[in-house]
This record gives structure tokens, C-alpha cells and sequence, in this order.
């Protein structure tokens, strides 16, 4: 990658690919997935003098070949922990690091056993009440193996799955108990006694960029964490260019993740787009930067974001 983005060649040779101790039969073993795939996620290829990038938009392609390396060496062990780390703890103990926890109280979710009768089996992970607003979000979380998929392939495999549609029928379900009052016992143990279904928006975060902003059929909103991450935190993000210091751009307001569409038309039309659109900036992007902070480090992405 960096050989033929940043030096200008056709190739990373493969005495330098030895250099980093990757051998003959690692390349071998990494072109048997590829070659699994279907052309647009077909990244790497190989010639006599080294291995090519074929594809130059490669974010989600190298997530799915990194997710077949992964399976090939854990047998789908290091995946399945990943995901439970995702779905049962990151997301909502996301919301109780400092700058958060004055805006937002995270709830614990409701399942299926604490609704009166069998009509309906909802599972929420868990309630994030927004302060500001006095709006509750009912979350369900999912993590899916292979977060993107090129084109259409991609959205048929994650529908196929079930996986999503699994997490947007507990919704469903926990809308409809709301709706019929038969939310009203288990929110009152939790104390949200404001809580009600003219406050009450039913969100599906999870990995896959193909879902992000959707609005179902259903009535459920989804979004890619990423995007609805920096969404609570009033869109907030640091931008700009490599020589010079970076922007950042936050709303002076909480903004209404549960209307997806409005969100899209005021974000092009005030956010960090609006302020650096135009032509001309369609071929700045080597210079492009962004930035966040992990702890106490700085993370700075160059160029086109790989």
C-alpha cells in the first residue's frame, strides 16, 4: 500500500515483503481468499516482481479479507469475541466517559421476560436517555463479522443473515409493547418515570457502513457507530489539511439522531462539507487530515484516510 500510494510504484517487491518477514507462503495463503471474492473485493494481486493493490477503494475491502485472515487463524474465535465486546459493553460504556456523562445516562434494556404475556419479544441492550432533550433512545446493538461489503452483494449478504433484521424485530416488538402501555412496569423499576412513547425513538447501531442514516420500512432508524458516535456528541470533528493547524467543527446543540434525513440536510448544508466543498476540493485530499484522541494519545490520518 504505502509502495505504490506514497513512492509512486507498481508494486511492493517482494524482497521488502520478506523484510517484514511475510514468506512466499503467506502471499500464497492471502491470495486463495482473494481469489474467493467477487472482483470489486478483489484487493491484492500478484505478478513476478510483487503484490499489487488492484483496488484503489480499499477500506472495506481490507476489512473483509482481514476478517478472513482472522477466522483462518482463530477458527472465528477472535471475531465472536470481538463482537461480544462490541454489542454487551463498548457502545454503552462509551457514554460514561467524562465529557459525555452530563449529556447522557445509560439505562440498563429490557428483554423479553420482563413484558406480561408472550405478544411480544423485544431486547434492548440498553436505554440512553439524553438530558438536554429528555428523549430516550432504546438500543439494540450489533456487530457484524464483515462490517462492508462492495455494492449490492454486500446488502444482500448482511440481509441474508438475519442478523440485522434480527436486532430490528426486537425493536419492533419493544415499539409495539410500548404502544400497547406494556413497557410501563419495567421502566418504572428503572425510574425513567418521563419516559413515553412521544420521547421514545428505537436506534440500531452496528458496523456495517451499507446501513448508515437508514431509515426501515419498520420505522427503525439505524446507523454505523462511527456516525452516530460523533452524532451524540452534536456532530462534533476535527478537520482540515496537513500544513495547517486543524478545524473543528461541533453544532452549539444536541442534534436529533432519530431523523436521519434532516441530520444529512443540515450537515451538508452547515458542517465541516458546506465550509470545505467546491471543485477544486476534490483533488486536495493527499493533503487531507483528521484527527482524534485515544486516552492520552493523538491519532493524526493522512491523505486519503487508510
Amino acid at each position: 500500500m504505502w509502495c505504490q500510494l506514497k513512492n509512486n510504484m507498481n508494486c511492493a517487491p517482494y524482497e521488502l515483503i520478506e523484510k517484514l518477514g511475510i514468506s512466499g507462503s503467506d502471499i500464497d495463503q492471502l491470495m486463495s481468499l482473494v481469489k474467493k471474492r467477487s472482483q470489486p473485493d478483489r484487493v491484492f494481486s500478484k505478478n513476478a516482481k510483487g503484490v499489487k493493490i488492484e483496488n484503489p477503494s480499499i477500506t472495506n475491502q481490507l476489512r473483509i479479507i482481514i476478517n478472513d485472515i482472522a477466522n483462518l487463524i482463530s477458527e472465528n474465535k477472535l471475531n465472536q469475541l470481538l463482537g461480544d465486546f462490541f454489542e454487551k459493553e463498548y457502545v454503552s460504556e462509551y457514554f460514561l466517559r467524562d465529557e459525555l456523562r452530563d449529556k447522557y445516562k445509560v439505562h440498563p434494556g429490557i428483554l423479553a421476560h420482563e413484558i406480561e404475556g408472550n405478544d411480544f419479544k423485544p431486547d434492548v441492550d440498553f436505554i440512553l436517555e439524553d438530558s438536554r432533550r429528555n428523549v430516550f433512545y432504546f438500543i439494540q446493538v450489533k456487530y457484524l463479522r464483515i462490517g462492508g461489503k462492495a455494492y449490492i452483494s454486500g446488502d444482500l449478504e448482511h440481509l441474508v443473515s438475519g442478523k440485522l433484521s434480527k436486532g430490528i424485530s426486537q425493536l419492533v416488538d419493544a415499539e409495539k409493547a410500548m404502544n400497547c402501555g406494556k413497557l410501563w412496569k419495567p421502566l418504572n423499576k428503572r425510574g425513567l418515570h418521563n419516559c413515553n412513547k412521544d420521547n421514545s425513538f428505537f436506534l440500531l447501531i452496528h458496523n456495517v457502513s451499507n446501513f448508515d442514516f437508514c431509515v426501515w420500512p419498520s420505522g427503525i432508524v439505524s446507523y454505523e457507530w462511527n456516525s452516530v458516535r460523533n452524532l451524540f456528541k452534536d456532530g462534533e470533528i476535527n478537520f482540515g489539511h496537513s500544513k495547517s493547524s486543524p478545524s473543528h467543527w461541533k453544532h452549539n446543540q444536541p442534534l436529533p439522531v432519530e431523523r436521519p434525513d434532516d441530520l444529512i440536510n443540515f450537515l451538508m448544508n452547515n458542517g465541516p462539507a458546506a465550509q470545505r466543498g467546491g471543485a477544486s476540493s476534490l483533488f486536495e485530499t493527499d493533503n487531507v487530515v483528521v484527527r482524534t484522541r485515544f486516552g492520552n494519545t493523538d491519532f493524526l490520518c493522512y491523505g486519503m484516510g487508510l
